[in-house]
């Protein structure tokens, strides 16, 4: 049956009861419905075998979005799929070679033919699957890992970690640590490190912590925690060595007292303090609200632990306003004047207001773009632009909860031995116009194009377009379960 009516909610897919329309389903607690199941079968074709009943509780009403479907019986739908099979998965390493084995093939592509799962032998690794790589070898050697906590030998735990990471990625700075029988990691940063470059850090400990780590115990994060990360400094900050003054509304300088310190002196100082400040206050606090530091002989005001309480009220009073799943880099406001030359890319003219993770990335101009090429190659830029969600509250609720729960995706379309997280959401922008935009750094292209096509009902109902940013090359797609490429 070809073009049966039906409903998507939280993921799922169900065909209506008998005289039964959505408007009707919206005023509905529960109801005893038929499930559409992806059972040997990919939305929007489903096979008459996977067919179960269910009773369906609605909670939240306005994540229910009509969809049309179609209805096969299994034979039909392998015979389709076969043909498919035959044309596309020639060369992928996956394939075995019989076209009559449609083993694994039914969650990989649908009907249409297009398989984001694809691998040929000469096919890069994405950042995704690179991390995944690195995850691995990490976990595999966790014992190591612990023993060098234990010994408190810092270069050994970094040698074992970067001897795989910097042949996938780069180098970074891991520091160990030990609380209560619990073992830490943390990726530390410098004040010189870049939004980009947090966001990164963020998706390697998100990662770890995927893969083995939490199972063990551990905590990895990307930032030094406050009152467990241990100071490393040498130098002695005792009574009042510093000042901190505004720089803006949102953010602050530290001065650190100093009388005609040599410049090799002066950075030690430099990086003294903030590792100090980091222990006290925490990477996150620290990094969210610090600035700049800079070395002064006026008379200091402060002694480190009151400049660190004072960068912890503030750090509490801000995030009590974020949802609580916010995590690290926080999200700043910004807004961008009508006047504005600092156009970027399609869609993104009317931007009035917003939040992002990411500055480099959410005002990233063409011209910038082009030096940040072989960054936007590893990690690519991309953004959800939505017509109507910001003009329609319910909208752009269900949008946002969609986007945040590509966990609660069902399987076997979600692969739960596959451990990668396709982007990190970045923030969210709205335009004069009524759009929304969501922003996103993309640890995966094929990934995020896949968790994307299962809410098609959702970006269709919006009539959202996604547009990539990839080294200098800007493309730009009309969502639904294919994406279409638009000509710009």
């Amino acid at each position: 049956m070809i073009g049966v009516k039906a409903f998507f909610y939280e993921y799922k897919y169900y065909l209506y009861p008998d005289g039964c329309d959505l408007s009707q389903l919206k005023r509905m607690d529960h109801v005893r419905v038929q499930r559409l199941t992806e059972e040997f079968c990919m939305a929007p074709n489903f096979v008459e075998e996977s067919i179960v009943e269910e009773n369906l509780a609605i909670e939240n009403p306005e994540r229910l979005f009509d969809v049309d479907v179609n209805l096969y019986t299994r034979e039909e739908y392998d015979a389709l799929l076969k043909k498919q099979v035959e044309r596309v998965c020639k060369g992928c390493v996956s394939f075995g070679g019989d076209s009559s084995d449609l083993t694994g093939h039914h969650r990989e592509m649908g009907l249409d033919g297009v398989c984001y799962l694809r691998e040929e032998e000469s096919s890069p690794w994405d950042f995704a699957t690179c991390i995944q790589a690195f995850s691995d070898f990490a976990s595999e050697r966790i014992d190591e890992l612990a023993a060098c906590i234990d010994r408190g030998d810092q270069k050994k735990l970094n040698r074992i970690l970067n001897s795989a990471l910097s042949k996938l990625f780069t180098e970074l700075n891991f520091v160990g640590a030990k609380k209560d029988g619990q073992y830490f990691l943390f990726i530390c940063s410098s004040p010189e490190t870049s939004d980009v470059s947090h966001v990164l850090n963020g998706y390697v400990a998100q990662m770890m912590m995927k893969i083995a780590f939490h199972e063990r115990g551990w905590q990895v994060m990307s930032y030094r925690a406050a009152g467990i990360y241990p100071y490393t400094g040498k130098t002695t900050f005792d009574g009042n060595v510093c000042s901190v003054y505004p720089l803006d509304e949102f953010h602050c300088g530290i001065r650190i007292y100093a009388k005609n310190p040599s410049t090799r002196k002066q950075e030690t100082m430099l990086q003294d303090f903030d590792d100090l400040l980091c222990s006290l206050a925490g990477e996150n606090a620290v990094r969210t609200f610090v600035m700049e530091y800079a070395i002064s002989d006026d008379a200091p005001k402060s002694t480190v632990k009151e400049a660190a309480n004072a960068l912890l009220a503030r750090y509490f009073a801000y995030i009590k306003n974020l949802p609580p799943e916010t995590g690290y880099p926080y999200p700043v406001p910004y807004g961008v004047d009508e006047s504005a030359a600092a156009v970027a890319f399609p869609l993104r003219e009317g931007i009035t207001e917003g939040y992002t993770r990411c500055t480099y990335y959410s005002f990233l101009g063409k011209e910038d773009a082009e030096n940040m090429a072989e960054l936007l190659r590893l990690f690519p830029f991309a953004y959800l632009v939505c017509p109507t969600a910001a003009s329609d509250p319910e909208l752009s609720a269900a949008l946002l909860w969609y986007l945040s729960n590509a966990d609660k995706i069902p399987e076997p379309y979600r692969n739960p031995e596959d451990p990668r997280i396709s982007a990190a959401n970045l923030g969210m922008a709205f335009c004069r116009g009524g759009e929304a935009i969501v922003d996103f750094a993309v640890a995966s292209e094929n990934l995020l194009l896949r968790t994307l096509r299962a809410l098609a009902p959702v970006l269709q109902k919006i009539g959202a377009t996604l547009v990539f940013v990839k080294g200098e090359n800007v493309t730009r797609y009309r969502c639904g379960y294919t994406f279409t490429e638009e000509h710009i």
